[in-house]
């Protein structure tokens, strides 16, 4: 349906949320509110599937002082990294401010909803 359309999709929110920026070369009006639901539709489907297909951020991509949520086995945790070593790295959470390791939070294996995400 979007052969030859460029359609640009805002997810910088977050690895649950997006926004449609614009679709060049699209008559919406033309089609009515169907067509718009259609497409609306569409690009939700494709949008769950992409992402459903990343994994996040890799461990090595990660960086001390900035903010991350990770989610594991069905929970989520938001932290800032304060230390980095050759083993571990050290966490603190952001809501808490509980200090703990990482393997902390992967001590029972990586789940399938495994990922790490920038905040």
């Amino acid at each position: 349906m979007l052969d030859g359309q460029t359609v640009m999709i805002d997810s910088s929110f977050g690895p649950d949320t997006f926004r449609l920026l614009s679709i060049e070369n699209l008559p919406l009006m033309k089609g009515g509110f169907l067509a718009g639901l259609f497409l609306f539709l569409h690009l939700i489907n494709f949008q769950s599937i992409s992402m459903a297909a990343s994994q996040g951020i890799a461990y090595s991509s990660l960086r001390a002082g900035k903010r991350y949520r990770l989610t594991n086995h069905g929970e989520t945790f938001d932290f800032t990294i304060t230390d980095i070593s050759s083993s571990d790295f050290t966490l603190k959470d952001i809501h808490t401010l509980e200090i703990y390791q990482m393997s902390d939070l992967t001590r029972y294996g990586k789940g399938a909803d495994f990922s790490i995400w920038e905040i």
